[in-house]
């Protein structure tokens, strides 16, 4: 029931912060955009309060950088780096979460697809990135491999608590995605909405993956 009620709030914060991007005003963005991954954070916090594995404490300590690189996003342009390496820390605190509960196997189909999946961003976002080129790189890299390491331990575990995760990694590589080419390329009206509605689902889902037990809405 309480995971029902932070999961409730999270929605609620997560709406107005989308509101507040298309209409106003900008004190809400600056309030719920934090808020709404702090509460998530809190789901992780109570899900996983049975679990004192590594898995739980490198998932904990990525959702509190991403946490960082919400605040870095919202700040002027000029953070925009700070928010960028904040994010990369985080996908690199769930790889190795994700590393630290399997014994990792090499699926050469699953490593192709990412592989592909990098290649294509990286084609599609460096003419566009002439002065940060080299940390887009290792930031499409670093999060193909942690939407990688997630299928890989979702293959092995094949329980829901993984499938979770590596859900919620495909969902971090949409919300990432778009929001490249949002700012990048070209603007569109429906890249916040995209943005953060996958951002927000995706770090959920790998919140919820830290349970250890069947976990009721």
């Amino acid at each position: 029931m309480f995971i029902l009620i932070l999961t409730s709030l999270a929605i609620c914060s997560a709406i107005l912060c989308i509101r507040a991007k298309y209409r106003g005003p900008k004190i809400h963005i600056y309030l719920f955009k934090p808020l709404t991954t702090i509460i998530i954070f809190g789901i992780a916090l109570y899900v996983g309060s049975d679990n004192q594995s590594l898995y739980k404490y490198f998932i904990a300590l990525g959702l509190i950088f991403c946490l960082s690189g919400d605040i870095f996003l919202i700040l002027p342009s000029k953070k925009f780096i700070y928010g960028l390496i904040s994010f990369l820390f985080a996908h690199l605190l769930f790889s190795i979460a994700f590393a630290s509960s399997f014994k990792i196997a090499v699926t050469w189909w699953l490593m192709a697809g990412f592989t592909f999946i990098a290649i294509i961003l990286a084609k599609i976002l460096l003419p566009f990135v002439e002065k940060i080129k080299i940390p887009i790189i290792i930031y499409i890299l670093i999060i193909s491999l942690m939407a990688w390491l997630s299928w890989e331990r979702f293959k092995i575990l094949n329980d829901t608590f993984s499938l979770l995760a590596a859900v919620g990694t495909l969902f971090f590589l949409v919300s990432d995605s778009v929001l490249a080419l949002n700012k990048f390329r070209k603007k569109f009206k429906s890249a916040e909405l995209i943005i953060l509605s996958t951002y927000y689902s995706s770090i959920w889902l790998i919140a919820l993956s830290v349970s250890t037990k069947i976990i009721k809405l």
